[in-house]
C-alpha cells in the first residue's frame, strides 16, 4: 500500500467548485440561445412570412395569367378609311432590344403565363378570349418591363420546344433515318413518297442548326455526303421538291458554309430545270422523273393533251426564291432565267385587278391564260404565289419594283373583295370566290349604263315581245320617278336586265377609262390614291341600292343610286359599294348588316393555309415604300393582327386546342365540312412569329404557347408527333403520318417565337422561303 501525504491529495472541494462554474457557464449560454431562438421563432419569422406573403402576392397578382377572364371587346372601328389609326410603339426589329433594368416600371400586359409544361394537367382554355384583339387593335402599350418579363418566360419555354424537336428527331434517326418521312405511331419509314431522297432529313437541316443541335447536324451532313442521291425513278412534284429539298440544302449551305450542300443543290436544280424542256411557253410541268428528266402534268390536272401545260399557279410562281439563291451562290445566272421568265408569264396574264385564278391553262393557239374554272383565293394552290411577290422584292434588296407592285395591287383587291367578317362569329376572314363569277367581268369590265338609249336593246325588245310592255302603270311606281305624272319611262328598267354576274356591279378603278362607259371614273387612279366615284370628294354616307331609279340631277352617284328604303322582299335590294375597301368594313361592324357578297359567290370558309397572310401583311406593312406610318401600311398591319387573331381562335375554339384544316365562317364555331383534321401545319405559328418579331407584343407568344401545349397533349406518339383526325374529339389517337414541314416549319417557327438571341433578321438580312428556310438577302 502506498501512503500519501496530505499535500499529495487534492482538495475535493476545489475541483468541484471549478466544474460547477464551468457547468453554470454552459447553462447560461444555452439559456441565452433559447431566448434568441424563441425571439426568432415567435417574432422574426412571423413578421418575415407576412412581408414575404404580401410582396409575393402582389407580384403574382401583377404577373399571373388571367386566361379564363373574358376581356371587354374593343369598341373602336375597323374602317380602313378612318382618318386615324390606333397608336402603338414600333420596336426596333433587331435580335435584341435595349431594356431599362428598372423594376419600378409597371407591366401593362396582363396575360403573362407560366413556362411549366404539364401535359397531363393541361386542358385547352377555350375560345372567345382576348376579344380586345379581334378587330386588329393594339389594346396595351407594351413597355420595356413587358418585354423583359416576356423574354424571361420565353427562354424557359424555348427549351421545351427544343426538347420536342430532340424527341421527334430521335424517333426519326433511330427508326427511319434517311427516309422521306417517319410514321410516328408504328415507327416505320416511308421511303416512297418522294422517291427516297431523304426529304425530312434535308428539310430539317437548318432547324437543327438554329436550335444549336450541331452534333445532329454534323451527322446529317455526313450522311448526305455519303448516301444522298437524286437519281430516283419516282416522279416527284417540282414545286414540293424545290421548296423542301432545294431550299433546305441552300439554307444549310448559307448557315454552315459546308460545300457539300451547295454541290447537292446544283445536282438537284439541274434535274428540276428539265421540267421546262417540253414546255412550249416556258411554264414547267408539275411532275418530273429526276432520273430520266421526263416530265408531265400532275395526275389530277384536266389538260386535253399531254403536251399542254396546266396546273396550279402556286406551283409555277413559287420556284424563284430558291433558284435565285442558287444562282447567287454559284455565280451562274442561268439557274434563275427560266423560273424568272415563268413568273413574268404569270404577271402578263389578264387578271381581275391583281387577283389570279388558282388554275392556269394553255389555249388552243398556245397562249397561257387563267382558268375560268378556278378560284380566287389566298389559300391553298395560290398562297405562296402571292407570298413570293413580296419576298422576291425583299430578296432583291427592294430593287425590283415590279414584284412589289404586283403585291400591292393584289392586297388592295383582297381588301376590296375577299376580306369580310363572319356573320356568325364576327371574326375577320379572307374568303374566296370562284372564277366563274368573274367571266362577264373579264369580258366586259363593267355593266353598261342602263339609261343609255342603246343599252341592252335586244334584251329590251325581247322583253316587250314577251308582253312586258303591257304592265300596269302602278308597277313602275317603286322604280320610276316619272310614273306618277303619267310620263313615258325612257329609262331601261332594272327588271329588263337580270344580274348575270353577281359581282358585275363592283368598280375596278385601276383600269383605263372608256369614254363610252359613263360608270367609270375619269382616267382611273394610281396605286395608293383614294378613289371616289364620279369625282366625289368624300365617300357617300349610305350604301347604294341598285334597284332604285336613276336621278339624272345627282352626279355623285352611279346608276340606281337613290337613297330609299329597300324592299325587303326583293333579292336585288342589296347594298351597293362602289369602293368596298372604303365602305364595307365599317358596315360589317354591325352584326345585322347583310354582307352583299355572301349571296354573290363569296365563300366564308377560311383555310388554315390562309393563315400565313397575317405574317405576310405585317411584313409588307413594315417594308412599305410609303413607310410604316402610311395609311396603307397601317391598314395592312391592322388586317394582319385581325386575321392572326382569327387563326388563333381556330385553335382555341376547338375542344383539343388544335385547328381544323378549314374553318366554317358562315355557320358558327366549327370546322368546315370534311375538314376537321389537323396536319401539324405551320401557318398560324408563322404569323405569330413574324408579328412578335415586328411588334414585340407578348400576346403572340402566349397564343403560340397554348398551341404548342395542345400539340404535346394530343399529337405526341411513341416516335414523334402525328396528325390528328378530328379536332372536335379529345379521345382519338394521332395518325401514323408526319409531313416533313413539321420539322422544317412548325417546330422552327415555335422555337424562333421564343428565341431571344436569334440571328435571323427578316427586315434586313433574311427571307424565308415558303418552307421556312431562311435565305440571305442579295446585298449587291
Amino acid at each position: 500500500m502506498i501512503n500519501r501525504s496530505k499535500k499529495d491529495v487534492l482538495p475535493r472541494t476545489t475541483a468541484t467548485t471549478v466544474n460547477l462554474k464551468k457547468r453554470r457557464g454552459v447553462k447560461s449560454k444555452r439559456k441565452s440561445r433559447k431566448k434568441v431562438n424563441k425571439c426568432i421563432i415567435f417574432f422574426v419569422l412571423p413578421v418575415t412570412a407576412v412581408l414575404s406573403f404580401c410582396i409575393g402576392g402582389y407580384t403574382f397578382y401583377k404577373l399571373s395569367l388571367s386566361s379564363t377572364s373574358t376581356s371587354t371587346s374593343s369598341s373602336s372601328s375597323w374602317s380602313s378609311s378612318s382618318k386615324s389609326y390606333p397608336t402603338f410603339k414600333v420596336w426596333p426589329a433587331s435580335k435584341t432590344v435595349t431594356l431599362v433594368d428598372d423594376d419600378t416600371i409597371e407591366p401593362s400586359f396582363p396575360y403573362f403565363g407560366s413556362s411549366v409544361l404539364d401535359v397531363l394537367q393541361y386542358e385547352p382554355l377555350g375560345g372567345e378570349r382576348f376579344t380586345e384583339y379581334k378587330d386588329g387593335e393594339v389594346p396595351y402599350d407594351i413597355n420595356e418591363r413587358d418585354i423583359k418579363i416576356s423574354n424571361h418566360i420565353a427562354n424557359e419555354r424555348k427549351q421545351h420546344i427544343k426538347n420536342a424537336m430532340k424527341f421527334a428527331w430521335d424517333g426519326y434517326t433511330t427508326r427511319a433515318y434517311g427516309a422521306d418521312e417517319i410514321k410516328p405511331v408504328t415507327g416505320r419509314p416511308n421511303k416512297k413518297k418522294f422517291g427516297g431522297i431523304a426529304v425530312t432529313l434535308v428539310d430539317a437541316l437548318d432547324t437543327l442548326w438554329i436550335m444549336d443541335m450541331k452534333e445532329e447536324f454534323e451527322l446529317a451532313r455526313q450522311w448526305i455526303k455519303d448516301h444522298l442521291s437524286f437519281d430516283t425513278s419516282t416522279k416527284v412534284s417540282v414545286f414540293e421538291t424545290t421548296i423542301r429539298s432545294l431550299g433546305g440544302l441552300l439554307s444549310a449551305y448559307e448557315w454552315s458554309g459546308a460545300t457539300v450542300f451547295l454541290e447537292k443543290a446544283e445536282d438537284l436544280a439541274t434535274r428540276l430545270l428539265k421540267s421546262f424542256d417540253r414546255s412550249m411557253i416556258g411554264i414547267p410541268f408539275g411532275e418530273i422523273n429526276l432520273s430520266t428528266g421526263q416530265s408531265n402534268n400532275n395526275k389530277w390536272s384536266k389538260c386535253k393533251s399531254r403536251s399542254d401545260v396546266c396546273g396550279l399557279i402556286a406551283e409555277v410562281g413559287s420556284l424563284q426564291v430558291e433558284f435565285g439563291t442558287l444562282a447567287k451562290n454559284t455565280n451562274n445566272p442561268q439557274y434563275r432565267e427560266m423560273p424568272d421568265a415563268a413568273f413574268d408569264k404569270l404577271k402578263s396574264l389578264e387578271v381581275l385587278n391583281g387577283l389570279y385564278s388558282n388554275m392556269i391553262e394553255v389555249t388552243n393557239v398556245g397562249q397561257l391564260k387563267a382558268s375560268l374554272g378556278g378560284v380566287l383565293t389566298f389559300g391553298g394552290t395560290t398562297d405562296s404565289f402571292y407570298e413570293y411577290m413580296l419576298k422576291l422584292w425583299l430578296q432583291g434588296n427592294k430593287k425590283e419594283d415590279k414584284y412589289r407592285d404586283m403585291y400591292d395591287k393584289a392586297i388592295e383587291s383582297m381588301h376590296n373583295l375577299l376580306l369580310t367578317q363572319s356573320p356568325a362569329t364576327q371574326l375577320w376572314i379572307i374568303g374566296n370566290i370562284r372564277s366563274k363569277y368573274m367571266r362577264k367581268k373579264q369580258a366586259q369590265q363593267r355593266r353598261p349604263q342602263l339609261d343609255h338609249p342603246d343599252t341592252h336593246r335586244r334584251k329590251r325588245e325581247k322583253y316587250h315581245e314577251r308582253g312586258g310592255a303591257r304592265r300596269k302603270l302602278g308597277d313602275y311606281d317603286r322604280f320610276d320617278p316619272y310614273a306618277h305624272r303619267g310620263e313615258p319611262n325612257d329609262h331601261d328598267h332594272p327588271r329588263d336586265h337580270p344580274q348575270e354576274d353577281p359581282l358585275d356591279f363592283l368598280y375596278y378603278p385601276d383600269e383605263p377609262h372608256d369614254p363610252d362607259d359613263h360608270h367609270r371614273p375619269r382616267g382611273g387612279r394610281q396605286h395608293g390614291e383614294p378613289y371616289y366615284p364620279d369625282h366625289l370628294d368624300e365617300p357617300p354616307d349610305e350604301p347604294f341600292y341598285p334597284d332604285q331609279p336613276d336621278d339624272r340631277n345627282d352626279h355623285h352617284r352611279p346608276r340606281d343610286g337613290r337613297h330609299v328604303k329597300p324592299d325587303p322582299h326583293s333579292h336585288h335590294d342589296k347594298p351597293y359599294y362602289p369602293d368596298a375597301h372604303l365602305l364595307r368594313p365599317d358596315h360589317l361592324q354591325d352584326p345585322s348588316f347583310d354582307n352583299p357578297h355572301q349571296s354573290q359567290g363569296l365563300s366564308l370558309n377560311m383555310e388554315h393555309l390562309t393563315c400565313f397572310m397575317g405574317g405576310l401583311l405585317a411584313l409588307g406593312a413594315y417594308t412599305d415604300p410609303q413607310g410604316i406610318e402610311s395609311k396603307r401600311a397601317q391598314r395592312d398591319l391592322k388586317t394582319a393582327r385581325a386575321i392572326t387573331y382569327t387563326c388563333y381562335q381556330m385553335y382555341a375554339l376547338m375542344p383539343t386546342g388544335l385547328a381544323p384544316e378549314s374553318f366554317d365562317g358562315k355557320n358558327g364555331y366549327r370546322p368546315a365540312r370534311g375538314a376537321a383534321y389537323y396536319l401539324l401545319r405551320p401557318e398560324t405559328v408563322e404569323s405569330l412569329y413574324i408579328l412578335h418579331f415586328l411588334t414585340k407584343d407578348p400576346i403572340y407568344r402566349e397564343w403560340g404557347w397554348e398551341i404548342f401545349q395542345s400539340i404535346e397533349k394530343y399529337c405526341k406518339t411513341a416516335f414523334g408527333y402525328g396528325e390528328y383526325d378530328d379536332v372536335t374529339e379529345v379521345d382519338l389517337q394521332p395518325r401514323d403520318s408526319t409531313e416533313s414541314f413539321f420539322f422544317a416549319e412548325t417546330l422552327k417557327y415555335l422555337y424562333l417565337l421564343f428565341d431571344t438571341e436569334s440571328e435571323i433578321d427578316i427586315l434586313n438580312k433574311h427571307v424565308f422561303n415558303t418552307e421556312a428556310h431562311p435565305l440571305r438577302v442579295f446585298k449587291d
